[in-house]
């Protein structure tokens, strides 16, 4: 038999057998943990007047200090929206943006606060794409097999006779290799799409052959 126990808080004695209602408190925790549990993936900003962010994102604490009345709040996780705003802290709610090409990427360039929340406001980059080198003996030989135009024998006799009423010869002489940056490419290319007949399309295929 266990002995008794005086409650040091009434001090009545309370018999250390009888059932206690254990049910209430075992609720009690187990909706904190519920609570802590769905706001555990969510991000939250502070902003002590709702228009400017005052925090990194991070996890929401678990008191905080009520701007309408300055008195001190425990237990943030189980307010709403509104309430977690007064004390100013928003749950990030990250907005739509379009999906991002293979050459694009999106970061979050600030917050607009709406509905008690922190929306997310992106901005696009652009990745940085190297460009494609050709060589230019690939693409002469490539050339060749083509059809010319006006009786030329091949194509590349017809897109060398476009480069010099270009006055391009110089720069075609110069270079190495031809790159996707280079306006002398793109002049190139549309020469021979001209020439053979081909669409842009069948000729950057034939380019994919000529990679330096």
């Amino acid at each position: 038999m266990k002995p008794n126990r005086k409650c040091c808080q009434c001090g009545n004695v309370a018999n250390a057998n009888a059932q206690f209602p254990i049910g209430k408190w075992k609720l009690a925790l187990a909706t904190s943990a519920t609570l802590s549990t769905a706001f555990a993936a969510d991000k939250f900003i502070y902003s002590g007047d709702g228009a400017t962010v005052g925090s990194s994102p991070r996890e929401l604490p678990t008191q905080g200090v009520s701007l309408t009345t300055g008195k001190v709040v425990v237990g943030l996780y189980s307010l709403d929206d509104a309430g977690r705003a007064d004390c100013g802290w928003y749950r990030i709610v990250e907005t739509p943006h379009p999906e991002a090409q293979s050459n694009e990427y999106y970061t979050v360039t600030g917050y607009t606060f709406t509905n008690y929340t922190a929306q997310t406001n992106w901005a696009c980059n652009w990745r940085p794409v190297e460009p494609v080198r050709y060589s230019k003996l690939a693409i002469i030989t490539a050339l060749k097999t083509l059809n010319g135009s006006n009786g030329d024998a091949n194509a590349w006799i017809s897109v060398k006779k476009a480069i010099e009423a270009a006055d391009l010869m110089d720069e075609w002489n110069a270079c190495t290799y031809l790159a996707t940056d280079n306006a002398l490419f793109a002049a190139l290319k549309a020469q021979a799409a001209a020439i053979t007949g081909m669409s842009e399309a069948q000729v950057e295929a034939v380019l994919r052959e000529c990679v330096y």
